[in-house]
């Protein structure tokens, strides 16, 4: 087993006000930065990496709101590319992680003993193309070790990949899950990893702007009953938007997006909820929402009764 040392740090992942925060370098949750470099002839991450445009040269920037370069390339049609993925990766629960890695061609899947770049090392590659995600149990190069995380710490994290020309046969795609070791989902089922654990250095060169236009409302629901929560904004840019929503301050996994809902127990009564809106560049945190929960009800021989 491979053991992370960690360095000290919030869990939250928030570093800006409700008014906005805009600097040349904003650590922005939610996001990842996708560099893309063009016109590189080959299929493997050297390629990439000996290339005079890489890393300091990418043809262009975009980001992704998960693990997957399928949030900001849809379609099939980079041809000759490299692409490398970066951010951060802040855990919620600590424990040993198994990572997978797929793509469609060559691929590293770094990661880093703290927030720093330079401490980052291997831990998978892809070597065939396209496979699912692939259980520790069969040696494949695409799945790490066990890694130990802590909670609230933020690692480097950076996926480095090469597209080639396939043709019509082409996918341009390449994205990473995790699973605790204790976790028995199969691997083929993962989701890659959400938004909630992820952020991204990125710059405000595009004159980033949020407003926030309906902020989210407080509820009053009985126990086992459904509530929603839902925020509204008028944002620049309009293709790199990522929201999380949060709970008593922290992040919540799965909660992206513009409404989030859940089935209200006890422990939400009191409970305080807010959105994160983010755009590269600048992140806005809206007011806080606050659940009143009260006791279930169930019908009973024709009659309400309602539970302690």
């Amino acid at each position: 087993m491979r053991r992370i040392a960690v360095l000290c740090f919030t869990t939250l992942l928030v570093i800006s006000c409700s008014l906005g925060a805009r600097a040349a370098d904003v650590l922005t949750p939610g996001l990842l930065k996708f560099s893309i470099y063009t016109n590189i002839p080959g299929a493997n991450v050297t390629d990439l990496t000996s290339n005079p445009s890489y890393p300091a040269s990418p043809g262009e920037i975009r980001y992704l709101r998960s693990f997957n370069t399928r949030d900001a390339a849809p379609n099939d049609v980079l041809q000759n590319f490299g692409g490398r993925i970066e951010g951060f990766l802040t855990p919620l629960q600590s424990g040993d992680y198994h990572f997978f890695l797929r793509s469609d061609s060559g691929s590293q899947l770094w990661l880093s003993s703290d927030e720093s770049e330079a401490n980052a090392t291997v831990i998978a590659q892809e070597l065939d193309r396209g496979d699912a995600f692939m259980e520790p149990s069969t040696g494949d190069a695409a799945t790490s070790p066990a890694i130990t995380l802590t909670a609230g710490q933020r690692y480097f994290i950076m996926v480095l990949y090469k597209g080639n020309s396939g043709g019509g046969n082409s996918t341009d795609f390449a994205q990473v899950a995790w699973r605790r070791t204790d976790d028995v989902a199969p691997a083929a089922s993962l989701r890659p990893i959400d938004g909630a654990f992820l952020s991204a250095a990125t710059s405000d060169a595009a004159g980033p702007t949020i407003n926030i236009t309906q902020q989210p409302q407080s509820v009053a629901a009985a126990e086992n009953s459904r509530a929603t929560f839902s925020v509204a904004a008028d944002v620049t840019p309009t293709n790199d938007v990522a929201i999380l929503w949060l709970r008593n301050g922290a992040n919540i996994p799965g909660a992206i997006g513009a409404s989030y809902a859940r089935f209200m127990d006890k422990t939400d009564d009191s409970a305080r909820f807010r959105a994160v809106i983010s755009v590269p560049g600048l992140t806005v945190t809206s007011a806080e929402a606050t659940a009143s929960v009260s006791g279930d009800t169930t019908t009973r021989f024709g009659r309400r009764e309602r539970r302690a």
